[in-house]
């Protein structure tokens, strides 16, 4: 069995889409999205998935503004 967390394979499979040039996806954010997992470890406790939602959308309009996902 694996040990690795969500948090974890979240990363892992992130990093292995934006090797794919199709994704496009910014490497620096990555952890980011990790850290915002661990955060929301319960994401059926009352308000976890909105603020959840709220974050990542935060983080995706910050890497916008500088140009990372253009």
């Amino acid at each position: 069995m694996s040990t690795e967390t969500i948090s974890q394979f979240i990363e892992r499979s992130l990093y292995e889409l934006a090797a794919q040039p199709e994704y496009r996806i910014p490497t620096a954010i990555i952890p980011q999205i990790a850290y915002l997992v661990e955060k929301y470890p319960n994401i059926d406790a009352n308000g976890s998935k909105a603020a959840l939602g709220e974050d990542l959308t935060l983080l995706i309009e910050n890497v916008r503004k500088q140009g990372a996902l253009d």
